[in-house]
C-alpha cells in the first residue's frame, strides 16, 4: 500500500486533492492484490475508460472537429493539448496499454500501486500499470460527484 506522502504527491501533481482518500487507494490496488477484493482496480478502470473517451470527444467537439476527427477508437485517439485550440492541431498518439503504462511510470504512479502478492518480486506488467491508470479516472470521477471539469483536468494531466 502506497504511503500517504506518495498519496499526497500524486494529488498535489494531478490538481486534484480527492475527498475521499478511499477512493484513490481503491484505483491502486492491483487484482488479487487484497483478499476481500479480488477485482481490485478493475470496474474503476472500465469506468476511467469511457471517462477518458468522453473527455476526448468533448474537446474535439469543442474545437468544431469533424465527425470522422471525433469518432474515437481506443487503440488510436487524439492526444490532448490545453495550449493548442484548433482541432487541426490535436496530435494523434497511441493510446495502447502500452501508453498508458508509460504514463504510469513516468508520473510515478506504479510506486502507488497495491500489487499482487504473486508480483512482489517482478517488475510491474503493462496491464497493472494501464488499468491503474484508467481506474484513477474512475476514481476522480466518483469522487469529484460527477464534475466534468474536474475530470478533464484529471484525463489532461494523466495523459
Amino acid at each position: 500500500m502506497a504511503s500517504g506522502i506518495r498519496l499526497r504527491k500524486l494529488q498535489a501533481h494531478m490538481g486534484y486533492e480527492f475527498a475521499d482518500i478511499d477512493h484513490l487507494r481503491q484505483a491502486l490496488t492491483a487484482a488479487d492484490a487484497v483478499e476481500e477484493n479480488h477485482d481490485g482496480n478493475r470496474r474503476l478502470a472500465q469506468l476511467g475508460d469511457t471517462m477518458i473517451q468522453g473527455v476526448l470527444v468533448d474537446k474535439a467537439y469543442a474545437e468544431g472537429a469533424s465527425r470522422s476527427k471525433i469518432s474515437i477508437k481506443w487503440e488510436k485517439v487524439e492526444r490532448l493539448f490545453t495550449n493548442q485550440g484548433a482541432a487541426s492541431n490535436f496530435i494523434k498518439c497511441t493510446a495502447t496499454k502500452k501508453h498508458r503504462a508509460a504514463r504510469a511510470t513516468d508520473l510515478g504512479i506504479d510506486a502507488c500501486i497495491t500489487y499482487s502478492p504473486r508480483q512482489q518480486d517482478q517488475p510491474p506488467s503493462t496491464t497493472v500499470l494501464s488499468l491503474a491508470v484508467s481506474a484513477i479516472v474512475g476514481a476522480s470521477w466518483i469522487d469529484c460527484r460527477r464534475d466534468f471539469k474536474v475530470l478533464r483536468q484529471v484525463v489532461e494531466y494523466l495523459w
